[in-house]
């Protein structure tokens, strides 16, 4: 009872107690805790400044819709709409729209832990290129930018094609641990003496980092004109692979810490779909064959996932894992149950995640499965226990990223 025989309002619960309700509840709830009282707001503010020290509750990610257009006029603004899949109805929510601090358009849009990954290839005057990334979190609206990454320079390169992987260590991006590794990989047209050749750079920057480092590149006269694709970093060794070799299952691994590499010892996966010959329509190849993503569960290991499609249809994944068999031997073994683990892979890539502390519906309860959503006519959840593909998912857009808002 208060001072004169009153109860107690909602500002009087004790910050331990309301702590433990901020806990319990998912970032959307936990973020209108702020407009109860002062003290809630209070609260809630200390658990944000505080990173981590009051968490709110795990839940499934969202499937962000992309705008059609994904170059940002100056001044530069972002808004994006949020489906929350696991509802029964449709429920959505928007992103404010995003001042963002960075003066280039915008080609790609990528997330990690929470924070959108803006990425741009410039190119200034005298023809030198540089990629340039920003990290911006919508939520707590916190941003940073990586040092520039110089890639070519000359007015005799025209280049007609340029396409940017990026991987990611697991540490928060807000840390001094978080490491970037960029892949670029540039087609050009020769000038002058005509002809088109294959360039590729691998490079990592720590957010502390006031430039690039370069990653070697092993050289070798059998390599395919695409030397890597797939990457997964994994306690400062970057996993390197080229996606779409038939039999495939070679991998490289970089020595972050001290620009050594060695190339693994395996046997090669039988790949469905068939293998790619002299001769052979490259297009018809990479839409009909088992295409390969490396990723990485947690902290613990690097997975292959192979993706069938079928006219541009996914029809199903494998999984594999990476075990070591001692000095440079490690074999891939096929993993036909994922427990409590589901893959969510969208156009820039795959990840894993748990969901043993996340309440699901019950038809999406249980993990093992892959959410994907490629393209607006291919996406859907397929089942590893019965090899089942359902096509439920109801969204609309023509481009989506999964996308786990974050206080930090």
């Amino acid at each position: 009872m208060a001072r004169g025989g009153g109860t107690n309002g909602w500002s009087d619960i004790q910050r331990e107690l309301l702590e433990e309700i901020l806990r319990k509840l998912t970032l959307v709830d936990f973020l209108k805790c702020r407009r109860v009282c002062r003290s809630w707001r209070r609260t809630v503010d200390d658990a944000v400044a505080t990173k981590g020290t009051c968490p709110h509750a795990s839940q499934f990610p969202f499937l962000m819709l992309l705008p059609s257009n994904l170059f940002i006029n100056k001044p530069a603004t972002f808004s994006a709409t949020l489906s929350d899949i696991t509802q029964e109805e449709d429920t959505s929510y928007t992103i404010p729209t995003q001042k963002c601090n960075f003066d280039f358009d915008v080609f790609r849009v990528l997330s990690v832990q929470g924070w959108l990954v803006f990425q741009k290839i410039y190119c200034n005057k005298n023809q030198n290129h540089a990629l340039l990334l920003l990290f911006s979190n919508p939520v707590s609206g916190e941003e940073f930018e990586l040092p520039h990454l110089p890639l070519f320079s000359g007015q005799d390169l025209s280049p007609v094609h340029t396409s940017v992987k990026l991987v990611f260590s697991s540490a928060p991006p807000y840390s001094s641990d978080f490491l970037v590794v960029a892949c670029v990989t540039v087609t050009f047209q020769l000038r002058g003496e005509g002809g088109y050749r294959w360039m590729q750079q691998l490079a990592f920057c720590k957010v502390t980092d006031k430039s690039w480092t370069l990653i070697p590149i092993p050289t070798d006269d059998e390599s395919p004109p695409f030397p890597f694709h797939e990457f997964a970093v994994l306690d400062w060794k970057l996993y390197a692979m080229n996606m779409f070799l038939s039999q495939s299952g070679s991998v490289t691994v970089f020595n972050l810490r001290d620009s050594t590499f060695v190339k693994l010892e395996q046997e090669p996966i039988q790949k469905q779909g068939g293998a790619f010959v002299e001769g052979m329509d490259w297009s018809e190849f990479i839409v009909n064959t088992e295409t390969c993503m490396l990723t990485r569960d947690g902290d613990h290991e690097i997975l292959l996932v192979l993706h069938r499609k079928r006219s541009n249809e996914t029809i199903g994944f494998r999984v594999f894992k990476l075990e070591n068999m001692g000095d440079t031997r490690t074999r891939w073994i096929e993993v036909g149950d994922l427990g409590d683990r589901v893959l969510l892979m969208d156009y820039t890539g795959i990840q894993v995640i748990s969901i043993k502390e996340i309440n699901l519906p019950e038809k999406l309860n249980g993990g093992n499965c892959v959410f994907f959503c490629i393209t607006k006519v291919d996406l859907g959840v397929f089942f590893f226990k019965d090899k089942r593909i359902t096509r439920s998912l109801q969204v609309g857009g023509s481009r989506f990223l999964w996308f786990m808002p974050s206080l930090w």
